[in-house]
């Protein structure tokens, strides 16, 4: 955390197979800083996700 701040962000996924913002953020997190922790929570759009997708978030 180059700040030392804590992220709360709101992100409005939709079932569109194309829309990846929650990968996004988390692949941001992983290459800022690799020992990072990042939790997602009620991500219910990913019941429309590939699984292979879904299964690296």
């Amino acid at each position: 955390m180059e700040y030392g701040l804590l992220l709360d962000p709101y992100i409005a996924e939709s079932d569109d197979p194309h829309s990846r913002f929650t990968g996004l953020l988390a692949s941001g997190v992983e290459k800022r800083s690799p020992r990072t922790q990042m939790t997602a929570a009620h991500l219910t759009v990913m019941c429309s996700d590939p699984n292979v997708y879904a299964g690296k978030l």
